[in-house]
């Protein structure tokens, strides 16, 4: 298994992206990281569950929240993380409910000692069709057992996410791109672990 661990209570970090337009074009993940006391053993987790992405108030569909979610998943993979096989996870949140509550009870079904959670609050592509950028705002969460927050996050995204000679031009392609990229920004940019 692959181990990761969490640092200390460090604060607000926040990673930029570099900017792909001469005007402001940034990707952010906030987070901050918790850990018990300082005398207590390191917080080591072994599973990680990559629970479907929800959405508030936002445009985007089920199949596309799913196509985030299975990017991520693979992007956490590809950077060692331990993470719960896809159609597991879809098999459980169909049972169980894809709100907040059914990852909880995922957790505790599968013993996987982190779920993580990801909510859109607000998914702006008026600039995709024509310059390739989405501005996307969300949240997302570690919860460890009995719910204890492991770490947490805000997504905040105003960038080109789709561009090159090879980019498709109809919109809904495009979209899936947008969706495939800020997943792997994402899984680029969560907590260190260990290996």
């Amino acid at each position: 298994m692959k181990r990761f661990a969490s640092f200390g209570v460090v604060g607000s970090l926040v990673v930029l992206a570099a900017c792909q337009m001469p005007r402001r074009s940034s990707a952010v993940l906030e987070y901050t990281v918790f850990e018990p006391g300082p005398s207590s053993a390191p917080l080591w987790i072994d599973d990680v569950i990559v629970w479907p992405a929800q959405q508030n108030g936002t445009r985007l569909t089920p199949p596309l929240l799913e196509l985030f979610s299975t990017r991520l998943h693979r992007g956490m993979r590809d950077r060692q993380y331990s993470v719960i096989a896809r159609p597991l996870v879809r098999s459980l949140a169909d049972q169980l409910g894809a709100a907040e509550a059914g990852a909880q009870s995922a957790l505790q079904s599968t013993k996987a000692d982190g779920v993580l959670v990801v909510r859109f609050t607000r998914w702006d592509e008026a600039g995709l069709l024509s310059l390739g950028r989405v501005r996307a705002e969300g949240t997302l969460k570690l919860l460890g057992p009995e719910g204890r927050v492991r770490w947490q996050g805000r997504i905040r995204c105003d960038k080109v996410l789709v561009e090159g000679p090879g980019a498709p031009r109809d919109l809904a392609e495009r979209r899936a791109v947008a969706v495939e990229r800020l997943a792997e920004l994402l899984a680029a940019r969560l907590p260190p672990h260990r290996v």
